[in-house]
């Protein structure tokens, strides 16, 4: 058991280091899943904030944010390629809390991805077919105007 508790904590330190966000580790019947969620600006701690200079990995765009400081940010809930619907959410749009914006496919399956509140579509921060990251703003959504 003590050897099993030095390889966990060395795997910790590796993560603690790295990109990495999920490790599953299966040995005889026993299985252990080390999992880091991003802090609270959306990114491990050690990482940098983004900045102009950077540039992002060959087929992969920066995601946007959005420049109302008051709309609320629909996030992925997992890692994987972001579906918009078959009829696509797009500015505009009202949305209700609840309601099904898109999907991320992660290991062949599909997971919905929910409106936690209810409004207008502010901006669509993720096209179709792009991969997301844990946490990632999808969709930003303010509230609707009362006439």
């Amino acid at each position: 058991m003590e050897d099993l508790i030095r390889e966990v904590e060395a795997i910790v330190s590796l993560l603690a280091g790295s990109t990495v966000r999920e490790v599953s580790l299966r040995a005889g019947d026993r299985r252990i899943v080390l999992r880091r969620e991003p802090s609270a600006a959306g990114r491990p701690e050690h990482e940098a904030p983004a900045s102009s200079a950077d540039h992002p990995a060959p087929g992969h765009a920066p995601a946007p944010v959005s420049s109302e400081p008051e709309a609320e940010q629909v996030t992925a809930s997992l890692v994987g390629v972001f579906h918009h619907l078959e009829r696509p959410i797009a500015v505009g749009d009202v949305v209700s809390e609840g309601q099904v914006v898109g999907g991320v496919e992660s290991m062949k399956l599909m997971s919905e991805v929910r409106s936690e509140t209810t409004g207008v579509v502010r901006d669509v921060l993720v096209e179709d077919g792009a991969s997301v990251e844990y946490g990632q703003p999808l969709f930003a959504i303010s509230a609707a105007d009362e006439d």
